[in-house]
């Protein structure tokens, strides 16, 4: 008996198309299993790279909002350096610049001050000098008597010009400047001639 169901259990009669049939349909289902697998495979491996790269996703962007956030904090914590540095240095400018105020008026009163010092200390000693020239007596060898430099140099001024006069006769005969300007004599003249041009 032949069983048609399963033809190739009868050698006699083996069905070669329906074996190729059977091998074609089963390359067919083993095939769209392949690509079912190949399918589900993917699918899988995408939906956990998907997970992890997600999870990557979120735990970088959870840091580099930390990040964010530990910049700006950085950033304000600088710009508030800068400006207590900005801040100072201004404080700073500002003394240095009373400083320097101060440093020049005190410069300026220390000037002052000596030079109202050394005016007053020239005056001083030209005071002094001619009161102690004044004073000083120095011994004429001519009279043997002890004179003042002045009446020395009017002493010896008889000896060169014999008609100059004496401090002490110019001012017995009590003349302003303005007559003696209006003399109209030169300075010469006055030195070699003044006993007799100055009446």
């Amino acid at each position: 008996m032949w069983n048609i169901r399963v033809p190739y259990q009868n050698g006699e009669m083996i069905n070669l198309d329906w074996i190729l049939k059977e091998v074609t349909k089963m390359q067919t289902r083993l095939d769209g299993l392949k690509e079912e697998i190949l399918e589900a495979a993917k699918a899988y491996a995408d939906q956990e790279i998907d997970e992890k790269i997600a999870a990557y996703q979120a735990t970088i962007d959870a840091q580099i909002q930390r990040l964010n956030g530990d910049m700006a904090a950085l950033e304000v914590s600088t710009q508030n350096f800068i400006n207590t540095v900005n801040a100072r240095m201004a404080l700073q400018d500002a003394k240095f610049a009373e400083y320097d105020d101060r440093l020049a008026n005190t410069i300026y009163l220390a000037n002052a001050y000596t030079d109202t010092a050394i005016a007053q200390n020239n005056d001083y000693i030209i005071e002094e000098t001619t009161k102690a020239f004044g004073a000083i007596r120095v011994l004429n060898q001519f009279t043997g008597e002890y004179v003042t430099i002045q009446d020395m140099f009017d002493y010896l001024g008889y000896f060169h010009l014999t008609d100059a006069i004496t401090l002490s006769t110019l001012a017995q005969r009590e003349k302003t400047v303005t007559e003696i300007v209006a003399l109209n004599a030169s300075c010469s003249d006055l030195v070699i001639n003044g006993y007799n041009i100055i009446v």
